[in-house]
C-alpha cells in the first residue's frame, strides 16, 4: 500500500466524516411544546400550487440549507391574572 493510497482513503474518509457531520446539524427536531415552522421552498399543494410554509408538531426535519429556514412557535400556556372587584 503507498502511500498516495493511504493519503486517497484518509481524504475520502474526512469527506464522508464532514458530509455525515454536516447532515446531522441540519436534522432539526421540534421538542412537544413547540411547532417548528419551515418555511421557503417546502413543497407544492395537491392542486399544484406552491407551499410557502410547513408545520412540524413534535418530529423532526431536514432543513435544506439556503432553500429553506426554520423558527419554533411556542404553544406554553400564558397566565393572565385577572382582578374581579
Amino acid at each position: 500500500m503507498g502511500t498516495t493510497t493511504v493519503i486517497l482513503v484518509s481524504v475520502i474518509g474526512i469527506l464522508l466524516f464532514s458530509l455525515i457531520l454536516w447532515f446531522f446539524s441540519r436534522y432539526k427536531k421540534c421538542p412537544s411544546d413547540k411547532i417548528m415552522v419551515i418555511y421557503g421552498k417546502v413543497g407544492t399543494n395537491k392542486d399544484g400550487t406552491q407551499r410557502s410554509a410547513k408545520c412540524i408538531h413534535g418530529g423532526a426535519e431536514f432543513v435544506i440549507p439556503v432553500f429553506q429556514s426554520y423558527a419554533f412557535l411556542d404553544l406554553t400556556p400564558i397566565s393572565i391574572q385577572v382582578d374581579l372587584k
